[in-house]
């Protein structure tokens, strides 16, 4: 009897183990698409910011909670807010960028987007970039994103040769 039962018990956690990794491949299913990044300066204060679209495809909600890129000292989830004088202002968002199931986030200039700080070396136009994006629930998705000065969108759509076209509050991009 015993031995039935050690048997069993096996072959329960063996199904539950494999049954929970089918069922976390199946909640959220990330893509990521248009990919790009401002073209910067290298040195300590240069900044860029890039751009995407996630999309995702499966039945759960996942959320966006970091990135990370060698060519740069600190990466950090930004956004654009208006405050109620009119004016922009850039912030981190400790949240991260939640997609809901079936459906896509646009991280564009303006709004959402992905801040590399103290650039390490100079990203040039047409170069690629790759970043790592880290999902709660997918895990890590590497991304290549192209170098190119796009205009419109406000904050960051500046063409200006610093990714910050506004002002910024103090201490803003500062690593915690």
């Amino acid at each position: 009897m015993a031995r039935w039962l050690g048997r069993w018990t096996f072959f329960a956690a063996l199904a539950l183990f494999f049954g929970l990794r089918l069922a976390g491949a199946q909640g959220a299913v990330i893509q990521v698409a248009d990919a790009w990044i401002r073209p910067a300066g290298a040195g300590e204060n240069s900044t860029s910011a890039a751009y995407f679209t996630i999309k995702n495809t499966g039945p759960l909600e996942d959320t966006l909670v970091s990135a990370s890129a060698a060519v740069a000292v600190a990466v950090e989830l930004h956004e654009v807010v208006r405050l109620p004088d009119g004016v922009m202002r850039m912030q981190p968002r400790s949240q991260g960028f939640t997609a809901p199931a079936r459906s896509e986030v646009h991280l564009k200039p303006g709004g959402y987007h992905v801040m590399l700080i103290g650039l390490k070396q100079a990203i040039q136009p047409g170069e690629r970039v790759p970043l790592v994006l880290r999902f709660a629930k997918a895990g890590g998705v590497n991304i290549t994103a192209v170098a190119a000065q796009r205009t419109g969108g406000g904050m960051h759509g500046n063409p200006a040769p610093s990714a910050h076209a506004a002002p910024m509050e103090p201490g803003h991009g500062a690593k915690k």
